[in-house]
């Protein structure tokens, strides 16, 4: 079968990308790279994208820190597998301790929504 890449019409201002070896997509040019140069050493994606996320909070510190979680499916070795690598909540935050602040639930920003990392 040949491919043809006019057969996929996309409205976007960027030009359409296909690779047969594999591909990055990141928010920075570098760690876009990183990830790539991961792949061309014979890495997976998951090397790569662990490769990208250890660049982003170098060039982007506004954005990301090296203390996030992970959610991801992804198939290896013939299997779909899930992972969710999401950080403890702290000891002392109880709901006790979220009521005494006034609020009625955990917080989507600030520090009060912080998982600790690991």
């Amino acid at each position: 079968m040949k491919f043809d890449h006019n057969m996929y019409h996309f409205n976007s201002r960027r030009r359409t990308a296909y690779s047969k070896n594999g591909m990055v997509a990141c928010s920075h040019p570098l760690a876009a790279e990183a990830g790539l140069r991961m792949l061309n050493k014979g890495g997976n994606a998951i090397d790569a994208a662990v490769a990208m996320a250890m660049i982003l909070p170098v060039v982007e510190p506004s954005a990301t820190t090296f203390g996030s979680d992970n959610f991801a499916i992804f198939w290896a070795k013939d299997e779909l597998h899930g992972m969710s690598s999401s950080g403890w909540t702290p000891k002392a935050m109880t709901y006790d301790y979220i009521k005494e602040k006034g609020l009625e639930s955990i917080p989507y920003g600030g520090w009060d929504s912080t998982t600790v990392p690991g």
